[in-house]
């Protein structure tokens, strides 16, 4: 049995919702009872073992805050410890998709599972919120389309100088490096976090203006003449020279991490260290692994095509097709 109700979030709809919820809950036990909601944003269905949520349309603010917000009280009310998201999205905010990431590891704390599902197109940050799922829960259709890209942004009518530009420039790098950091650390929870949050001073914050830098974090991964140009950033008299020294120190980083990692546009990173005896592992190697897995993405998703779904898995981004039944 199914009840749908189609009209705008309000209070009316709000008072019905949980009637009806309630209602499901009193029936979860038996049958295969669901109950459906809709409004313009999303819709939710209730079902005995699972809720699920259809998100259709661009990633903005209100969209994914009305999302989280659903997802929450499915959790939080009602005790679903299993939520699937179907998505059907061109893409949007990032700013938009990092408040979703947010509360995803707020669930995921609280030992609820989440499962995606790619239906028609699902695009640029639609297709990381795809990824962002279970692992191993994680599907899409044989027709599925599938597109990751790195940020975008619109000047409008706004004009542009060459500082304003190379700032932007460094500004989505740091952004497209750092959704790539948090996908990586979602694939593979078996590196310690802090090797992470490394690479993220490196490739985010040393470059970009409008971060500030960790020396200690930093320190980890200079070799003795790069530590002594780190210390020369906070001895600058200026915030130009600081920023000067701060690029200058970021290329020659990556300069030898590329070097060392010989990284490659064509082939993907050799498979992880093992990690089995962490006291062992090489921590040079374990950076320069993300390093080279980052930087592989980032060159990859500049291309800015479509994929299909048996591509998607072979780059770990989903973990299997649904086939019809």
């Amino acid at each position: 049995q199914v009840r749908r109700v189609e009209m705008n979030f309000n209070g009316v709809l709000a008072n019905f919702r949980q009637q009806l919820v309630q209602q499901a809950v009193k029936e979860k036990q038996g049958g295969n009872m669901s109950v459906s909601v809709i409004n313009e944003k999303v819709t939710f269905s209730y079902h005995n073992t699972m809720a699920v949520f259809r998100f259709s349309g661009d990633i903005n603010a209100d969209r994914i805050f009305k999302l989280c917000d659903e997802i929450d009280f499915a959790i939080n009310y009602y005790n679903y410890n299993c939520i699937q998201i179907d998505i059907d999205s061109p893409g949007g905010e990032a700013k938009s998709l990092k408040h979703y990431i947010h509360n995803l590891r707020s669930w995921r704390r609280k030992g609820v599972s989440i499962r995606t599902r790619a239906l028609t197109n699902c695009c640029s940050a639609g297709a990381y919120m795809l990824s962002f799922g279970d692992i191993g829960h994680r599907t899409a259709m044989p027709h599925t389309m599938l597109l990751y890209h790195n940020a975008r942004i619109s000047t409008g009518e706004r004009s542009m100088t060459a500082d304003h530009c190379d700032g932007l420039m460094w500004n989505l790098n740091a952004t497209d490096f750092g959704m790539i950091l948090m996908l990586l650390e979602h694939l593979h929870p078996e590196i310690p976090q802090p090797f992470y949050r490394v690479m993220a001073e490196l490739l985010c914050c040393l470059p970009d203006e409008k971060h500030g830098i960790n020396i200690d974090l930093l320190e980890s991964i200079c070799t003795g003449k790069e530590k002594n140009d780190l210390r020369k950033i906070s001895k600058a008299s200026s915030e130009s020279e600081k920023l000067v020294l701060r690029r200058s120190l970021h290329g020659l980083i990556c300069k030898r991490l590329k070097k060392k990692g010989k990284v490659s546009k064509d082939e993907l990173p050799e498979k992880l260290p093992d990690l089995s005896d962490m006291d062992s592992v090489d921590a040079e190697a374990l950076h320069i692994w993300i390093f080279r897995k980052a930087l592989w993405f980032q060159q990859d998703f500049t291309k800015d095509t479509y994929i299909r779904p048996e591509t998607a898995i072979e780059r770990s981004l989903i973990d299997k097709i649904e086939e019809g039944e």
